[in-house]
């Protein structure tokens, strides 16, 4: 009988997104990467110097063979980690070593849950449900208490509002900080793990007040983007179902699909980027007044880790960005051939807006997305975005925030959730086509935003002065909006060739509107140069 051992890392979001300092984030990233693939690792080899930790490399289950080792790593994957032990003794002491690990490291900013399972190795697929429940029980029941923030002697740490700790030397002086963001510093100095995404001979911005700035000094806008793949649970378990069944053969299956999960999700970054650092992108970017840096791309990583991915940049090129990106995925196959799809919520807000909530407001649009795509279609949903633009205030529920926002007065509420008369996001990219995900084409909004932005060489520009007074018009009633709408076609400004301003009390136009302050295409960032 061996023992498998669950690890979960507990409090990420809470740990990266606790202060809009730059470096800190980005040290935060990096040691939220190290604490399976170095910590623990590092902490298995010095209990087991024996233990088998090649795990993507490795053809058979070592722990089933005649000579297994004393542990072995199964896999890392959707911020998960699998261990195997020759016994439950063996996995308690590695987790005691490795959570003292994690403690010391993160300045007890991050925690681990932990599930152990002794098995007889039947089946494994019945094993992970059994540990999946153990985890999912644990980390309910751990506590979720905020730290003591100090008493009345105490000192505050200048960038979370944690105790301070110590006194952080810089060219400018020092300030005071806790030992979490301490620890932070000290990681995004020593390494950045995420670095290693940029092109050649370029590096990622390293100031979020740097992002998002407009040559001709209009308003600076920054986003939040964050995305989360579809499906993946389903797809690892298509594919352990389709081997023979085997314990030995599911464990190599794991490992595969985790692996290539991975590498599809890392490598459409590495694409998307490589395209963005184009000389003709870039060129093309500074035409449209974005303020660029030297061999720096408007353009920070925060999290790649397996089908998670966030990231921070000019907000005008989010959207293009963000779209280029699940457009470029669907081309990555899972081993079975089928296409990786994702969803992405974009929080675009001013630089100075709070980060994390502007990063709970990213997940919050990215959970629209998924809830409109699989409610056309739960089998393969496809890939979407949802946005959301914050000038002022600070949205704590994003249904409230809508609500007030995109309903016309007068009108009965829409009977779906997440539905208002001026909201018609979210937006499909790739791999849906059934319900009324043509309707909700991105295709079929950058057409119509090029052509009222005359674009698309084929109609005038309309006066942007004529489209902020629809904009308002939509605002107050519809009979004012179609009214409006209706003077403007006397004159020959026409916003289609058939304008359809409202299906049944629902519009798209308010969107494309909304989206003409924080919309650049950028081109050039597909592969095979296809259009989104």
């Amino acid at each position: 009988m061996l023992c498998i051992s669950l690890f979960d890392i507990v409090g990420i979001q809470d740990f990266v997104f606790a202060t809009k300092k730059t470096r800190e984030n980005v040290g935060a990233s990096s040691l939220v990467g190290k604490v399976f693939e170095v910590f623990l690792f590092e902490e298995l080899l010095k209990s087991f110097p024996g233990a088998a930790t090649g795990w993507r490399n490795a053809e058979e289950f070592g722990m089933l063979s005649s000579a297994p080792p004393q542990a072995e790593m199964v896999y890392i994957g959707g911020g998960n980690a699998l261990v195997a032990f020759r016994n439950k003794e063996d996995a308690v002491a590695l987790t005691r070593a490795f959570s003292r690990r994690v403690l010391k490291e993160t300045g007890g900013g991050l925690s681990v849950a932990v599930a152990h399972l002794e098995t007889d190795a039947v089946s494994f697929t019945d094993d992970m449900k059994i540990l999946l429940r153990m985890l999912e029980r644990k980390k309910f029941n751990m506590p979720h208490g905020w730290p003591l923030l100090g008493v009345a002697v105490s000192r505050e740490g200048t960038s979370d509002g944690l105790p301070a700790a110590e006194e952080y030397k810089n060219g400018e002086g020092g300030e005071w900080i806790s030992r979490p963001a301490s620890r932070k510093r000290s990681s995004a100095e020593t390494s950045d793990s995420l670095s290693k995404l940029a092109p050649e001979g370029f590096s990622f911005q390293v100031e979020f007040d740097r992002l998002g700035r407009n040559k001709e000094a209009g308003e600076s806008l920054l986003a939040v983007v964050h995305i989360d793949g579809n499906n993946m649970g389903k797809t690892i378990k298509k594919h352990i179902a389709d081997g023979d069944g085997s314990y030995n053969d599911a464990v190599s299956r794991l490992r595969s699909i985790s692996a290539r999960i991975s590498e599809a999700f890392e490598q459409t970054l590495r694409d998307t980027l490589s395209r963005l650092s184009s000389k003709e992108t870039l060129e093309a970017l500074e035409k449209e007044g974005v303020v660029l840096e030297k061999s720096l791309l408007p353009f920070r990583p925060l999290i790649c880790a397996g089908d998670d991915v966030t990231f921070v940049c000019d907000g005008r090129i989010a959207l293009s960005l963000t779209a280029a990106f699940l457009k470029n995925l669907s081309r990555e196959k899972t081993p079975g051939g089928e296409e990786f799809t994702a969803c992405a919520g974009i929080a675009v807000v001013k630089p100075h807006f709070p980060f994390y909530r502007a990063y709970c407001l990213s997940e919050e649009l990215c959970a629209s997305a998924k809830l409109k795509a699989k409610k056309n279609d739960s089998d393969q949903p496809g890939s979407w975005l949802d946005f959301e633009v914050v000038y002022s205030g600070l949205p704590v529920d994003l249904d409230a925030y809508r609500a007030r926002k995109y309903s016309i007065p007068g009108l009965p509420s829409l009977p779906d959730s997440g539905e208002y008369h001026l909201l018609w996001r979210p937006y499909t990219v790739a791999g849906s086509s059934r319900g009324d995900a043509p309707a909700h084409a991105w295709s079929e909004a950058r057409r119509r935003l090029r052509r009222i932005t005359g674009a698309d060489g084929k109609e005038k520009e309309w006066p942007r002065s004529k489209l902020k007074g629809l904009r308002e018009a939509f605002t107050m009633s519809k009979d004012e909006a179609v009214s409006f709408n209706a003077e403007c076609e006397s004159r020959g400004d026409l916003l289609d060739e058939k304008t359809n301003l409202f299906r049944g009390n629902r519009t798209e136009w308010f969107d494309i509107i909304d989206l003409l302050d924080v919309y650049i295409e950028v081109p050039g960032l597909l592969k095979g140069g296809d259009e989104i």
